[in-house]
């Protein structure tokens, strides 16, 4: 196709080069007077396919213009009675059908000069107007139709069928509506075409649906946590104290989140049973309306009744620590915190049970769209819950997310941002992980009290309040860690800032010497900022790696580190390594005791090279937590 269209522009293009016709600079032809034509001319540098293009675009665009600016008139002539989702709905079926369905439109003419390409496109209004003016009576025809059958059903008492019919009436209702914008738009003099609005068959609706009502049978008053099942809420639909079969109930919750679509049984009866959520301060709400099929989602027709439940969200979660990684990793952690906090798991660094979150991006692609070429990005939530001290992962959850921008960073951003966290499917993994609290919390606390003893006979009082600190008031042995607790810091009370000599994280294996070093540099700008730590100036300890012919790269060893850093007056030193893996980098850091030559603390993140300042804050953070 695209080989007969280039022969198509060719054959059609001027024997006489270099001379362009009038219609380059005018847009105006004698051949095609602007009363019956609309006309485009498309300029290109690149072949004269590709200003044919740009000159059938043209002409799609003046017809868009004429149309929305149709659409603002119209769609209030229309008279659809204030429903704002009905207009809107309107007003992009409009825009669908001028994107993907207006015919007709040639390439009059081309030219060429100097390597610049011109065309000349042409749509023949009258013609145009001619087709959609057949198409909207035949289909006008159908609509009146469909809205006489659905009055005989309602005589006859088939409320379904009568609502069915309605719905198709309404589908083409909007259609036909559309189009006729779109014929007002392009005919040179519109006739006095009409189609039935919308509004009408809205009213239609109405008359058949009054009488109608629907009331709760049980399941209301109930009591749950958070993502855990709810009895059976059952509605029942009658019309004039008749039963309503094959009527359609769309429960929901308060919130508009949908829950299920249940169809009435001979009894009028239809139920669900949904997952307790909580759509307000520990309580929760599943509202049931009657479905109209063919309406738009925002449509609220009155005098169609809805029922209520209210149910009580019981909260008893158990503490749990968080921890996140992977891009925009601030943006998930706050995500996380809240459904957490909404679902009653208080946040506690102390919790042997840790929620760990990892953003995964899946696949980035390029995509074309109307408004030219785009990035799509999809990215993955992988969560795990895991129980220390042993690591074990208890239980896990995956959520997703999509997201378009100019961008592969952009994408990723706002997939991320269309990221949705499941209460209901988190809810699930925390609960199959607190049976396994209790025991570990005593046994963890324990162990952080024996390694604060071992870091005090070590000397290493920062670790030893880290330590400490870790355990709970809930825990037996927490009134002798608080009396060792109160000791340690009155010893601490005097003495400055932990300090810290930041080296250069290894890069070896790519040529990422750069990289490495501006991420020395931001680590540094990081930690500064927090104001819990001094870091050691760059020239002094360059000097004390010269003098021991080391060089500022992290490829050290535990040992080494501790040497340097008691050479520079440090209490901490600082390495690691940085590799790229695929479109990301990835950094690891280690945080090594001067006073022990152990790794005290150790933290990962990955991120697009361009977001690599974003990875140095949130590594920055991590560590000084752990100082």
């Amino acid at each position: 196709m695209r080989t007969l269209a280039v022969l198509a522009i060719l054959v059609a293009w001027p024997a006489c080069w270099g001379r362009l016709p009038g219609w380059v600079e005018t847009h105006r032809h004698p051949g095609y007077p602007q009363g019956r034509y609309i006309l485009g001319v498309g300029v290109s540098e690149k072949d004269p396919e590709d200003a044919a293009e740009q000159a059938r675009l043209e002409v799609l665009r003046q017809i868009r213009v004429k149309v929305e600016s149709e659409v603002e008139y119209r769609k209030e002539a229309f008279g659809l009675g204030g429903q704002e989702a009905v207009r809107e709905q309107f007003a992009e079926r409009t825009r669908q059908i001028v994107h993907g369905e207006v015919s007709g439109i040639r390439i009059a003419e081309t030219a060429e000069e100097d390597g610049r390409y011109y065309a000349l496109a042409v749509l023949d209004r009258l013609r145009l107007a001619g087709e959609i003016e057949a198409e909207i009576s035949e289909k006008a025809r159908e609509v009146e139709r469909l809205l006489e059958e659905a009055k005989e059903f309602a005589e006859e008492g088939k409320v379904p069928e009568a609502l069915g019919s309605l719905s198709q009436a309404y589908e083409l209702s909007l259609e036909t509506s559309a189009r006729l914008a779109l014929y007002r738009a392009v005919a040179p003099v519109p006739g006095k075409l009409e189609a039935i609005p919308p509004s009408r068959v809205l009213s239609e609706v109405r008359k058949v649906t009054s009488g109608i009502v629907m009331e709760k049978v049980s399941g209301d008053g109930q009591e749950a946590r958070e993502g855990e099942e709810l009895g059976p809420m059952v509605v029942r639909v009658t019309r004039e104290g008749r039963p309503v079969e094959g009527i359609r109930v769309r429960f929901t919750y308060a919130d508009g989140k949908r829950i299920d679509e249940m169809t009435t049984n001979p009894e009028g009866e239809a139920e669900v049973e949904p997952v307790a959520l909580a759509t307000g301060p520990g309580v929760g709400e599943v509202v049931s309306r009657i479905v109209i099929g063919g309406l738009p989602e925002g449509v609220r027709l009155k005098g169609l009744p809805e029922v209520r439940f209210s149910y009580k969200v019981l909260r008893e979660g158990v503490p749990v620590a968080l921890e996140v990684r992977g891009p925009e990793g601030e943006e998930v952690e706050g995500k996380l915190t809240r459904a957490l906090g909404k679902l009653g798991y208080p946040l506690d660094d102390r919790s042997p049970i840790v929620l760990k979150g990892k953003v995964e991006v899946r696949e980035v692609k390029e995509v074309q769209g109307f408004g030219g070429t785009r990035v799509l990005a999809n990215v993955r939530l992988k969560v795990s819950v895991t129980v220390l001290p042993s690591g074990r992962v208890l239980s896990s959850a995956e959520f997703s997310g999509r997201g378009m921008g100019r961008d592969e960073e952009s994408a990723i951003r706002a997939a991320v941002g269309k990221l949705r966290v499941d209460r209901a499917e988190l809810a699930r993994a925390l609960r199959e992980a607190e049976p396994a609290f209790s025991e570990a919390a005593e046994e963890l606390a324990r162990i952080h009290l024996e390694r604060a003893r071992s870091a005090l006979r070590e000397g290493d009082y920062r670790s030893a309040v880290k330590e400490l600190e870790k355990v709970p008031p809930e825990a037996e042995v927490y009134p002798e860690a608080r009396g060792l607790l109160d000791e340690v810091r009155a010893k601490l009370a005097s003495r400055p800032l932990p300090t810290v000599a930041v080296l250069r994280p290894d890069a070896t294996g790519w040529r990422g010497h750069e990289t490495a070093e501006a991420l020395r540099d931001m680590l540094v700008t990081a930690l500064v900022r927090t104001g819990k730590v001094e870091v050691v100036e760059r020239e002094r300890l360059n000097k004390v790696l010269e003098e021991q012919k080391l060089g500022a790269t992290g490829l050290v060893d535990p040992e080494t580190a501790s040497r340097i850093g008691k050479l520079v007056g440090a209490e901490y030193v600082l390495l690691g390594r940085v590799v790229r893996r695929g479109m990301k980098v990835e950094v690891d850091l280690r945080l090594v005791s001067v006073a022990t030559g152990k790794v005290v603390a150790a933290s990962s993140a990955e991120g697009l090279e361009e977001g690599l300042r974003a990875v140095a804050e949130e590594l920055a953070r991590k560590l000084v937590k752990k100082m």
